[in-house]
């Protein structure tokens, strides 16, 4: 059963009482994990698994679909400065759909779980501005080895993976500057 630190980008029903969780972990990369029954209050991780969580979960791998279980998890870092504040919790949004837009299930991409866990802990301690933003987008580009002399980081990311998450005009209209 594979175990990894991980932060949870992005939640989806499954049904009634179940989640399809999408992690993005230090050794795995994306995780797709199915969380039977946790919105159930009897559940032992209800009420404990939300965005931009941060801990060490372990999943068992399905052999029948590209979907797995998650097992266990032990949250270190639940971000509550981000969850307090509208401003942060849509630049945390952007952060991780655009991770999500970038990155492909089980291929991990070395300084990715550390640049994430820089951006939240960035938005724990500071309000969050455009230059905060401008330098995520600066970053990941640089992860992801898309750098390109003359193309802006998110210019490079549209070339790349063809469009931006609907977050980004959100993001950038509530900062109240023109967009990237």
């Amino acid at each position: 059963m594979p175990s990894d630190h991980a932060i949870l980008i992005r939640k989806t029903r499954f049904s009634e009482a179940s989640l399809i969780l999408h992690w993005w972990t230090e050794q795995h990369g994306l995780v797709t994990l199915v969380a039977k029954g946790i919105s159930r209050p009897k559940h032992p991780l209800y009420g404990q698994i939300d965005l931009f969580v941060e801990g060490v979960l372990t999943w068992k791998e399905s052999q029948k679909s590209d979907l797995d279980y998650l097992l266990e998890f032990s949250g270190q870092d639940f971000h509550l400065p981000i969850r307090k504040s509208y401003r942060k919790t849509v630049i945390a949004s952007y952060f991780a759909q655009l991770v999500d837009r970038c990155v492909e299930a089980g291929l991990p991409i070395p300084g990715l779980y550390q640049l994430l866990r820089r951006a939240f802990g960035y938005l724990d301690r500071e309000e969050g501005d455009a230059k905060g933003v401008r330098f995520f987008e600066k970053e990941l580009v640089s992860v992801l080895d898309l750098s390109h002399e003359r193309l802006s980081p998110i210019q490079a990311i549209l070339e790349t993976y063809g469009s931006l998450p609907k977050s980004y005009a959100t993001c950038w209209e509530l900062l109240g500057e023109e967009e990237g």
